[in-house]
């Protein structure tokens, strides 16, 4: 796979609907960031601990889908990678992109951070399946801009997007993606599409559509890349994913679990053996108790009985006819 195109002269415009709802829009190198104003907590507060403690755990939990949701308290959070990276590079990026969120966004309940390969999302509300298309994040390639045949170019570029919206809100429940290649002349676009597997087919598409619709519609760039909330969608003029990874089969893979966690699983089950131990032992010996009382109750009603009837049959047999059977053996 070519490394995908740098941008020095990348130029980010950030689309903020005007709602009081959004906050302060920020771009680090190929990152950038939403703080959003729609509520704040406190340092010592229960949701600072809660969300401290999910951002901690997003990158051992995300699997081979490179998609993840959770809530800890009131905290609710996605994860979504690129489609085409690797599983080790999905946890790297995430590492990124949840290192310093409390820094970059102190005190507000809900943020977003895109990065190149990865996004990260956390609210106090539910976001789970609900599709958002704002606030959006565009960059573009300022080097490389279509000059002949622009009809062409967009009319090409829309037929191969159009198909790639489909593709990828047909996707699976576990990963909503796909890329592909148009040729144009003597030249190539190249495409990738991803939406965040939770949200329906009719959603995905949506989502995809009118980000392109609002933000690239008539753009005459040749590289365009657009982040939202719940889609993503790129275009270049040379290669930039990896074709060999997203034919690969989307297995699950289990998270790895923490030494603490181990001993606590240990612990657990030497104390369930401990204690279904001692309860079939107890079992045992109130048996052998019960089974012991009976017998002596028993023997000792039969001895009652017999007692106050000495001719009284025991089994097959009376007393008389015992002193018989010994009379007639003597006087052989």
């Amino acid at each position: 796979m070519n490394p995908p195109p740098r941008y020095p002269l990348v130029t980010f415009i950030f689309l903020v609907i005007l709602t009081t709802h959004f906050g302060s829009v920020t771009s680090q190198s190929d990152d950038a960031y939403i703080c959003l104003n729609n509520g704040n907590y406190t340092r010592e507060s229960s949701y600072r601990a809660d969300l401290n403690s999910l951002l901690r755990s997003l990158s051992s939990n995300v699997g081979n889908s490179g998609f993840y949701n959770t809530s800890v308290g009131q905290v609710n959070a996605i994860v979504l990678c690129r489609g085409d990276i690797q599983l080790h590079q999905c946890r790297s990026c995430i590492d990124h992109v949840t290192d310093d969120m409390l820094q970059l966004c102190p005190n507000q309940m809900q943020a977003i951070r895109w990065s190149e390969l990865c996004m990260l999302r956390y609210s106090d509300e539910f976001i789970f399946g609900n599709m958002s298309t704002s606030p959006a994040v565009m960059r573009w390639n300022d080097q490389n801009n279509v000059t002949s045949d622009v009809d062409g170019y967009k009319r090409v570029r829309r037929k191969l997007m159009g198909d790639l919206f489909r593709k990828a809100a047909n996707g699976s429940a576990m990963q909503k993606v796909a890329a592909d290649m148009a040729p144009f002349g003597y030249n190539k676009i190249f495409a990738l599409v991803q939406c965040t597997p939770d949200l329906s087919a009719v959603d995905c598409y949506y989502c995809l559509a009118s980000a392109i619709n609002a933000y690239g519609r008539d753009n005459t760039r040749a590289g365009l890349t657009i982040y939202t909330p719940s889609c993503y969608l790129r275009y270049e003029s040379a290669p930039f994913y990896n074709k060999t990874r997203l034919l690969e089969p989307v297995e699950p893979v289990e998270p790895p679990s923490s030494g603490k966690n181990d001993d606590n699983t240990t612990r657990n089950l030497d104390d369930n053996t401990t204690r279904n131990l001692i309860i079939i032992v107890i079992a045992t010996v109130m048996g052998l108790i019960l089974a012991l009382c009976v017998g002596i109750f028993t023997i000792r009603r039969l001895k009652r009985k017999t007692k106050g009837n000495p001719d009284r049959k025991i089994g097959k047999w009376s007393r008389n006819s015992s002193q018989k059977i010994i009379q007639k053996f003597r006087s052989r």
